[in-house]
């Protein structure tokens, strides 16, 4: 799963927002996941991965601190979390991504 952030927003909970990715694709019928899930975030801000997965107690199958920006969790784990695939599509969490804030008129 891979989404990129146009500069001028932010993503409050990182945590939240990789669950919910992991959530995404496990409910994705196309394909099924048999090794692993694929988080990658880019753009600006630009938030860790790793970060977001720990925050989450995700056991992180890989991940490299220079390239924070990408980390694998295991299938089985995914399946241990959101039952038989395909999962249930997630519900969108409120506030997920904001911005950015217009300036104001005078």
């Amino acid at each position: 799963m891979k989404i990129s952030l146009q500069t001028g927003f932010e993503v409050p909970r990182p945590d939240v927002l990789v669950n919910y990715l992991v959530a995404a694709a496990w409910s994705t019928e196309t394909k099924e996941a048999n090794s692993s899930i694929v988080v990658i975030v880019s753009g600006h801000p630009q938030i860790s991965v790793l970060d977001a997965l720990d925050a989450g107690e995700w056991t992180r199958k890989s991940g490299n601190p220079q390239r924070a920006r990408q980390a694998s969790v295991s299938a089985d784990e995914v399946k241990d979390r959101f039952g038989d695939w395909p999962g249930e599509v997630p519900a969108l969490p409120d506030g997920l991504i904001v911005g950015p804030t217009p300036e104001p008129t005078p």
